[in-house]
């Protein structure tokens, strides 16, 4: 049996969480939002989460594909009001700086060395949820896309409808489908169960291109 999906929405977010200052994996927010031009080109509705301070950029940006924001809504969260910052800040920074876990930590990325990283991570389902709840767009279908995941060209994204109804709408919705990362599963296997209670800190992002 099929599924029936009419209202599909993408959810995305861009905050302030150091990333110009970091050691490693530094990014600028300038260029980031830069990245983020290819998301906000595509000719879908989109939710997008982020702080007062991007807000005026990133809407200058979606102006030159949805002139009139017909298709867009941008929802104002300061970092300290987030339900994941609120949960998860302090205890990920008692975590993540405590000798047992720098001990253990096995990857040098900011999954492992960066709480506020992790806290957006975390916050992801309740951006979500919060777009569910508020019924952005009469939503019926939520997708994550990440605000720098693409990386093309413009042009590449530029007035793309996406997803592709047709396919979703072909999925069967009487299955479950898995998505399985393999190097998470080899280091799980390899180094065992505590290797894959750490591998919660390394968050894999992806877009799927097929639907």
């Amino acid at each position: 049996m099929g599924m029936a999906i009419n209202n599909p929405v993408i959810v995305t977010a861009l905050y302030d969480i150091g990333r110009d200052k970091w050691e490693k994996f530094t990014q600028s927010y300038g260029g980031y939002i830069h990245w983020m031009e290819r998301t906000l080109s595509l000719d879908s509705n989109l939710v997008i989460y982020t702080q007062q301070k991007f807000k005026d950029e990133i809407e200058s940006y979606r102006r030159k594909y949805d002139v009139n924001l017909e298709k867009t809504i941008i929802v104002i969260q300061e970092l300290e009001e987030l339900e994941g910052y609120k949960l998860y800040n302090q205890k990920l920074n008692d975590l993540m700086f405590s000798d047992v876990f720098l001990q253990k930590a096995h990857f040098d990325v900011p999954e492992m060395d960066k709480p506020l990283y992790n806290v957006i991570m975390f916050n992801k389902v309740y951006w979500i949820k919060h777009c569910v709840d508020n019924g952005y767009f009469d939503n019926d279908f939520v997708i994550w896309a990440d605000a720098g995941g693409l990386r093309e060209p413009v042009e590449v994204y530029q007035g793309k409808v996406w997803p592709n109804i047709e396919k979703i709408n072909n999925l069967d919705n009487n299955k479950i489908t898995f998505l399985v990362i393999m190097t998470h599963l080899v280091y799980m296997i390899i180094n065992g169960i505590l290797y894959h209670r750490l591998e919660i800190f390394k968050v894999q992002h992806f877009l799927y291109h097929q639907i």
